[in-house]
């Protein structure tokens, strides 16, 4: 790493990333021990309220070396989606393979999105109609099309029934929200992190057991195969804890 980086004694190493997360554990905290240069950590919650404080940091800490996921995603005023950066598995959606410096616009997605979620190297994006469409990595049957085959466009997530209200997608695994307050995830399951009390996969949505008509949010985390969702004003949690495989609430 400090060849890979031209890393010098004179290095500032400033990151956000997760601790539990390999990426965050080696990058920012355990390769600037071994170093023994200067490192700035802010917490993860700080940089997802506002991203710009990731390069403020950067900016006032002098820092020379900074890292995060490797592709992004915006949603526009005028409800487009934009992404850039790594596009190996098409989660830039523009109907290509090849990365971009720049944003490029999502096929089809040039207007009408009201909402985006960005998972681990694939996207989701909610419409007006309440429709989800989903592109990218596609190897646990995340984009919820019935099928395992990597998108380089949006497909249409198929089996939500009803219209969404809000997305989220995690590690292997996107969730959905609908309007009658019930919570349908799909994708990887090894962890239990579809709530449906097995640990099998689906590649299209299945229904959060006991959740049905009572969650008004849900959240799927990206550094472990768990999600939340908020019932009554009370967080109640499904999937990978502390390293054990749970299809309960915890």
């Amino acid at each position: 790493i400090r060849r890979a980086f031209g890393q010098s004694p004179d290095s500032v190493v400033v990151g956000w990333l997760p601790l539990f997360h390999d990426m965050g554990l080696i990058g920012p905290v355990l390769q600037p021990l071994y170093l023994g240069v200067r490192y700035v950590l802010m917490s993860p919650a700080s940089f997802l309220q506002r991203p710009l404080r990731w390069l403020a940091a950067v900016s006032r800490y002098r820092g020379t070396t900074s890292g995060g996921p490797d592709f992004a995603c915006a949603l526009t005023a005028t409800g487009a989606v934009r992404c850039w950066g790594n596009n190996s598995y098409g989660q830039l959606g523009d109907g290509s393979t090849v990365a971009s410096l720049q944003p490029v616009t999502v096929t089809g997605l040039d207007s009408g999105i009201t909402a985006l979620a960005v998972g681990y190297d694939y996207a989701c994006a909610l419409d007006t109609a309440g429709g989800v469409h989903c592109w990218g990595r596609n190897d646990r049957g995340q984009l919820g099309n019935g099928s395992q085959a990597d998108s380089a466009v949006p497909v249409t997530v198929t089996g939500l029934g009803g219209a969404v209200t809000a997305i989220t997608a995690g590690h292997f695994t996107t969730c959905a929200l609908t309007t009658a307050g019930a919570i349908q995830c799909w994708g990887d399951g090894a962890y239990g992190e579809l709530g449906n009390a097995t640990t099998a996969g689906a590649a299209t949505p299945t229904a959060v057991t006991g959740l049905d008509g009572v969650a008004t949010a849900v959240v799927a985390s990206m550094t472990r195969n768990a999600a939340c969702a908020v019932v009554a004003g009370a967080l109640r949690c499904w999937g990978e804890h502390t390293g054990i495989a749970v299809a309960a609430y915890s």
